[in-house]
């Protein structure tokens, strides 16, 4: 049986790859930070229960899925070229929301790829500023711990259309 687990989790935006997690993690200098993964993993889910005057208990009216909020935290570190350089590139894929100049958008997007299931996506935007918890001197430690909030518009994971 093959390993079941997560094979990598990139971000992308345009030819830009950042590899964060597993195959090729930290090529670019940038790593995703243990027990900083937070809204990842499961889409949100809203469900509406009504209830009459006189009724025990609820019905159920429905459910909706809203956007998806996640805070992602990355290690960002220098080593074969200026952390200040890595960090710039990593932030410069990140937007607060589409471009209203640009008819053709090119979104940010993370993948995660698995055995199982392939390579799922999908596209987020920052919707707050990022956390910086740096430390002390991140351009003499060569690290910085970058946290970003991100908000997929679409909370359901997409994959590319099978080809035969």
């Amino acid at each position: 049986m093959t390993d079941p687990g997560i094979k990598s989790i990139r971000v992308r935006r345009g030819g830009t790859v950042f590899h964060i997690h597993g195959d090729n993690a930290g090529q670019e200098q940038v790593f995703l930070a243990k027990d900083q993964v937070n809204g990842l993993y499961d889409a949100p889910v809203k469900t509406t229960y009504r209830s009459g005057a006189y009724q025990d208990g609820s019905r159920y009216r429905g459910r909706k899925n809203p956007h998806r909020d996640m805070i992602l935290g990355f290690h960002v570190i220098g080593t074969t070229s200026l952390y200040e350089l890595n960090d710039s590139q990593f932030r410069r894929i990140f937007k607060y929301g589409p471009d209203m100049h640009v008819t053709t958008q090119i979104p940010t997007t993370i993948e995660v790829e698995t055995t199982l299931s392939g390579t799922r996506m999908l596209d987020v935007y920052m919707y707050e500023e990022p956390d910086f918890a740096p430390g002390i001197d991140p351009l003499k430690q060569e690290y910085g711990n970058l946290i970003l909030k991100l908000r997929a518009p679409q909370p359901m994971w997409y994959q590319d259309d099978a080809t035969s």
